[in-house]
């Protein structure tokens, strides 16, 4: 079996750079080693690092869930928005039909608020969701 080797590189506020390889089958484990020892260095941002890391594993509806948060929290947006945030994000297309399919089960999750008609829908995230 061919191990793996990981590289990651940051560069603190104060313009100190940190680097460290794995050169073993990474694990959750060592990778929240690092994070921890980002933050023990005074890197505030070491949480959004961990969950970019994450995304990696994510389901497509947990990728739909974390671009409504993190893009479109704030607003109310439609089909065409999701679908350009999600090949912003993750580089690659939906069909609409399939992306409806999808927000329609956040909406009967309590996750999303839909408005308007058919084809039409407006949506926005509910913010007791956030908690």
């Amino acid at each position: 079996m061919e191990t793996k080797k990981i590289r990651i590189e940051t560069i603190l506020d104060d313009g100190t750079k940190i680097s460290v390889s794995l050169q073993s089958r990474p694990s959750r484990e060592k990778i929240s080693k690092f994070f921890d020892l980002l933050e023990l260095m005074g890197a505030g941002f070491s949480q959004s690092l961990e969950q970019e890391l994450e995304v990696e594993h994510m389901t497509l509806l947990d990728r739909l869930v974390y671009i409504i948060k993190k893009n479109l929290f704030s607003k109310k947006f439609t089909i065409n928005d999701i679908a350009v945030e999600l090949e912003r994000e993750f580089g690659y297309s939906m069909k609409r039909s399939t992306l409806a399919t999808y927000l329609s089960r956040l909406v009967d999750q309590n996750i999303l608020e839909r408005n308007g008609s058919r084809g039409h829908y407006c949506y926005n995230l509910i913010l007791e969701q956030l908690k």
